[in-house]
């Protein structure tokens, strides 16, 4: 019924339009407008049903996934190297 009462490259309806929506089911199935009014009031809103995504190891266990285990292996055994060098081996050049 949205089509035939909503304007042309709008998204939404607007109450008036909700209005002549329902006036419309209500005529398309023979029945009072009042009867229809009370099942839109009677109902619960707008349900949303899907599925739920399986388990994907590496998207969901942030720890073992290769790079986070790559990274804090990384961040646990590494350790800065200082190389100090005697001041009596530097040559100087010419």
């Amino acid at each position: 019924m949205c089509p035939q009462v909503k304007t042309k490259g709008a998204r939404r309806i607007t109450f008036g339009q909700f209005a002549e929506a329902l006036a419309l089911v209500a005529a398309k199935t023979n029945s009072n407008l009042a009867d229809v009014a009370s099942a839109v009031l009677a109902a619960d809103g707008p349900s949303v049903t899907g599925t739920k995504a399986e388990y994907v190891k590496f998207h969901d266990d942030k720890v073992s996934a290769p790079c986070h285990t790559y990274l804090l292996h990384f961040i646990f055994t590494y350790k800065p190297v200082t190389k100090s060098f005697p001041s009596d081996r530097l040559v100087e050049s010419r």
